[in-house]
């Protein structure tokens, strides 16, 4: 039990919570190297003097060589469920790691980060915002019942910047208004997991953080830091491209109409043509010239 209680300390010590599985798992390796080591030590006690420390050495030789291998075996054994779960959990991070890489639009980063946080929070309730206009608009969301808060958009300055590097922080450490907090909380949205881009924070995801299956994971949570610290500057990066073609297509068309108005003597083909070519800079309902 002491080894036991020494290993879950050190794991604290080290930012590591270790599940009851690995409590378990570890406590079952105690048990059989001890177990090793007396039977090692029954047969050399006939055949030598130093039969402790040879029994020791042999068994912590074999510990250090197979304490991986029997340590995984006894994952799949124990909690074979646990064990797929986190396993399909380790392999969605690690694509989307590499595909973030890849990905150079604004719409493909959407696409794998939307897809890739339904396959890492199965059945578990979120909601994924980004920047847009000083708003973060709500690009998507699973299991939420209130029809408000799927339409509600967020101020910029009601969510603080992430300056000392946070994995994420409770809902109730912004600056929301009172009613939407409650809404959030609600609908079991308790913790911020934001995204931080170059400037500012760029985008965050609401969930409950106890509900996250690989948050007792240290190398599915590093892996899920590490996509953290480069999707907020991946969506901010490519977002500036898309503003970018946009004005370029604004631009091109507002030199199109120019040069319409120029060449045109015709009044009304000239306003037509206005009419028609605005709408393909700021789409409108109706609209009319007043000369």
């Amino acid at each position: 039990m002491k080894h036991i209680f020494f290993l879950f300390r050190f794991g604290k010590n080290q930012g590591i919570k270790l599940s009851a599985y690995r409590i378990v798992i570890i406590a079952i390796l105690v048990v059989l190297s001890v177990l090793f080591f007396y039977g090692i030590n029954l047969a050399l006690n006939l055949f030598s003097d130093f039969h402790d420390v040879i029994s020791f050495s042999i068994t912590l030789l074999l510990i250090i060589i197979f304490q991986e291998r029997l340590g995984m075996l006894l994952e799949k054994v124990i909690a074979k469920k646990y064990f797929r779960r986190i396993t399909k959990a380790e392999e969605t991070l690690i694509f989307l790691n590499s595909e973030l890489n890849r990905a150079i639009r604004y719409r493909e980063v959407n696409r794998i980060l939307f897809k890739s946080f339904e396959q890492l929070f199965p059945n578990i309730s979120f909601a994924f915002y980004i920047l847009e206009n000083n708003k973060f608009i709500l690009q998507q969301a699973q299991g939420l019942n209130d029809n408000e808060l799927l339409v509600q958009d967020i101020n910029a300055e009601d969510i603080p910047e992430n300056e000392n590097g946070k994995f994420y922080f409770n809902i109730k450490d912004t600056k929301l208004p009172k009613q939407l907090k409650r809404k959030m909380l609600n609908e079991n949205l308790t913790e911020l997991i934001p995204f931080q881009g170059r400037v500012q924070l760029f985008a965050f995801l609401l969930i409950n953080y106890k509900s996250i299956p690989f948050r007792r994971e240290n190398k599915s949570v590093q892996l899920f830091r590490k996509i953290q610290n480069k999707a907020g500057i991946i969506l901010e990066n490519t977002g500036l491209f898309v503003d970018l073609e946009q004005k370029n297509i604004e631009t091109k068309n507002l030199l199109k109409i120019s040069n319409q108005i120029l060449s045109s003597l015709d009044i009304k083909t000239t306003l037509d043509f206005i009419l028609k070519a605005l709408k393909s800079v700021t789409p409108y309902d109706a609209a009319a010239i007043y000369l």
